[in-house]
């Protein structure tokens, strides 16, 4: 089941980057700011909003279960390493502790582009939208200009 969870996240930290890649593509003005008003302003940009911040609970969790794991792997070295006890209590070979180590690590750097993608997405997204915003107000005061200007000169 583990598996499935950590294949998922990988998932979508593909996806993420897709859309990263996307958003910061030097696309034009029309298609930009259609992108980003898609993104922001649609009935399903709300609930994918809702979906998003339960994705970022699920991926927090993960990352907590990952810290969980890392430091659950390390309490047996260290004491394992205490003289007075012994070599004896850790009761896996060093390979398949290897292993869990190196997976614990895994989970925990996948957790965390993650997450952190999921912030910079989020933020690129109203800055798209902010961007689009007003260049529409550019345009629009600049035709009021140009209608002002023509006005005057007739």
């Amino acid at each position: 089941m583990a598996t499935v969870v950590w294949t998922a996240i990988f998932l979508l930290l593909c996806v993420e980057l897709f859309i990263l890649l996307l958003l910061c593509a030097p696309l034009p003005f029309r298609l930009q700011s259609g992108i980003a008003k898609f993104l922001v302003d649609t009935k399903l940009a709300r609930k994918m909003r809702t979906a998003m911040w339960y994705l970022t609970l699920a991926v927090t969790l993960g990352v907590v279960e990952a810290l969980q794991t890392i430091y659950k792997l390390e309490a047996p070295v260290e004491k394992a390493e205490d003289p007075m006890m012994g070599h004896n209590l850790v009761s896996v070979t060093i390979h398949e502790y290897k292993i869990r180590k190196f997976r614990a690590h895994r989970n925990l750097y996948l957790a965390g582009f993650v997450l952190a993608l999921l912030f910079a997405l989020n933020r690129i997204v109203h800055l798209l939208s902010n961007e689009a915003m007003l260049k529409r107000e550019i345009h629009r005061l600049v035709a009021e200009a140009d209608a002002k200007e023509s006005d005057k000169t007739k």
